[in-house]
């Protein structure tokens, strides 16, 4: 099942020109691949949040796609002191995204967001091997769990806690608590020293254990 989040305090707000119709609700597979696991909701809006190093890679003019929608033209990007970043896109009817080479995840901005926190697990140990007079501290890593936080889409609100899922363009988790105020998320270790991501929520795992942590 895929879904998408966005990191917490770090949105770019993007306004739909010419979007002239009120919010409104689609179907969609959970999963393109595995039409088994069911359908999900998808809100539009005229307001959408994006992640700010996607909008901070498209230049305007370009043609991108937003996935589970259709083909963009950038109109205008802004970027504040403050490092927040606004922009708008025009829809294009005739687009096809085998012509784009953004293909970009977003989230209505609207107040049907799930709060939600995304643990990530650190290897245990540091080293490949444990040399001689090495101490508890030179091998076992001093962070084991990043926490950063985000807004996800309104259909997470319809998983159950140990439900497994994908988050577009971060990795699987599963849902390990979920209440009234949002839902904990453990992403699933790959085995991989390094995450495959590049999206600004994402926490970096350079060689050797060592973590820190993306936008929160």
């Amino acid at each position: 099942m895929a879904f998408d989040r966005i990191p917490n305090g770090s949105t770019a707000l993007v306004e739909v020109v010419g979007f002239d119709r009120d919010p409104y609700t689609e179907e969609h597979p959970r999963h393109n691949k595995n039409p088994e696991v069911g359908k999900k909701k998808v809100n539009y809006s005229g307001k959408l949040w994006l992640e700010p190093v996607d909008m901070r890679a498209v230049k305007v003019g370009e043609e991108v796609t937003l996935m589970r929608w259709g083909n963009f033209f950038v109109r205008e990007v802004n970027e504040d002191a403050d490092g927040r970043i606004s922009a708008k896109m025009e829809f294009n009817p005739e687009g096809n995204p085998k012509t784009t080479k953004a293909k970009l995840t977003w989230i209505s901005a609207d107040d049907h967001h799930v709060p939600v926190t995304i643990r990530e697990f650190n290897p245990l140990i540091t080293v490949e091997k444990v040399a001689d007079g090495m101490t508890f501290a030179d091998v076992v890593s001093p962070q084991i769990c990043v926490e950063s936080r985000g807004v996800g889409e309104e259909a997470l609100k319809d998983l159950n806690v140990g439900d497994r899922l994908q988050l577009e363009r971060r990795g699987y988790a599963i849902v390990d608590a979920k209440d009234d105020s949002g839902m904990v998320l453990n992403m699933i270790p790959d085995g991989k020293a390094k995450s495959m991501s590049v999206i600004e929520g994402q926490v970096k795992r350079p060689a050797g254990g060592s973590s820190s942590t993306g936008s929160k």
